[in-house]
C-alpha cells in the first residue's frame, strides 16, 4: 500500500521459501497469489504470468475457489497489460474472464483487498483504453454467466507467451 512494490516482492519470495522450508504449505497459495500481484504492479510480465499459472494449478488443486478467482484475475490482467499479449481479442478475453471472477467473487461474498483493486482497476483501464467502457461492460456481463470451467478455459491461451 505504501508503493514499494519491488520491496513487496523481496518480502513474498523470502516469505514463499520460507514457507516451503518449514513445510507450512497452507500459506503457500495466497502468498503465490500475492506475488503475482506484485509481479504484475512491476510488468515483470514472464515472472507474474508463472507464478500466476502455478496459483491456479494449485487453487484447483484444493478446489479454493476464492483463491481460482484471484488467480483468474492476474491472468486477465496480464493479458490486459502485457505489451505481448495486448491485442484486441486478448482484452476482450481479458474482459469476460474479468466478469466471470466479479460475479465468483459476488457470490463467494468475498471482497477485494487492496492489491486486487489495484490491479482489477488498472486492467480494467487498459480495456477501457482500446475496446471503451461500454465494450468492456458487455463482454463483462457475458463473462459473468459463464462456468468456471469456461474461464479457465478462457485463459488457456494467455499461461504462455
Amino acid at each position: 500500500m505504501a508503493g514499494n512494490v519491488t520491496v513487496a516482492v523481496d518480502l513474498v519470495t523470502a516469505a514463499i521459501a520460507t514457507l516451503r522450508e518449514t513445510g507450512f504449505t497452507r500459506a503457500l497459495l495466497p502468498a503465490r497469489l500475492n506475488l503475482a500481484a506484485y509481479l504484475i504492479a512491476c510488468d515483470r510480465w514472464e515472472d507474474a504470468r508463472e507464478c500466476a499459472a502455478e496459483a491456479l494449478a494449485s487453487a484447483q488443486e484444493t478446489q479454493r475457489n476464492v483463491f481460482v478467482a484471484c488467480a483468474l484475475q492476474s491472468i486477465a490482467a496480464i493479458a490486459a497489460l502485457a505489451p505481448d499479449e495486448r491485442s484486441p481479442s486478448a482484452l476482450e478475453n481479458a474482459a469476460r474472464i474479468l466478469g466471470y471472477v466479479d460475479a465468483c467473487i459476488a457470490a463467494l461474498g468475498s471482497p477485494r483487498l487492496y492489491t486486487e483493486q489495484q490491479e482489477y482497476d488498472r486492467a480494467r483501464a487498459a480495456i477501457d483504453a482500446v475496446l471503451g467502457p461500454v465494450e468492456r461492460d458487455r463482454l463483462m456481463l457475458g463473462g459473468a454467466v459463464m462456468s468456471q470451467e469456461q474461464a479457465l478455459a478462457a485463459t488457456s491461451g494467455h499461461l504462455t507467451a
